[in-house]
């Protein structure tokens, strides 16, 4: 019989996510991945594949893309660490995460140029 997601899941995926998050701030050491960000995981309901979302900097190029699955190994040891079950973890681009980062770089070239109102305190309505 599967194992059925609740909140027992719930709270094992948040803490491999925070798990998978502070290693990817603190403990990730190749040189290619710097300003690579974890964006968040998915995990099957029987524990046995881990997805893992990331963000790399504007600038970064394929050997950064091909690096990150460098990492894959450890992902999975932290894994087993959090599930006592070690998922096959894979590794993918978060292009929402990315478009959402373009718009938002976007918008402050706008309010840089006088073409939109400053973020905070600015009315957002023209006469």
């Amino acid at each position: 019989m599967g194992e059925h997601k609740g909140r027992g899941f719930d709270a094992k995926k948040r803490r491999l996510a925070d798990e998978l998050a502070c290693f990817f701030l603190n403990e990730l050491n190749d040189d290619r991945l710097v300003g690579c960000e974890f964006t968040g995981c998915d995990l099957s309901a029987d524990l046995r594949h881990l997805t893992v979302f990331y963000l790399l900097p504007v600038r970064a190029g394929e050997e950064a893309e091909r690096a990150i699955s460098g990492v894959q190994g450890v992902v999975e040891d932290r894994a087993f660490e959090v599930l006592q079950r070690r998922p096959e973890a894979r590794f993918k681009y978060d292009r929402g995460a990315a478009n959402q980062r373009r718009v938002g770089e976007i918008l402050e070239e706008l309010r840089g140029e006088g073409q939109l109102p400053p973020k905070e305190g600015g009315s957002t309505t023209r006469d």
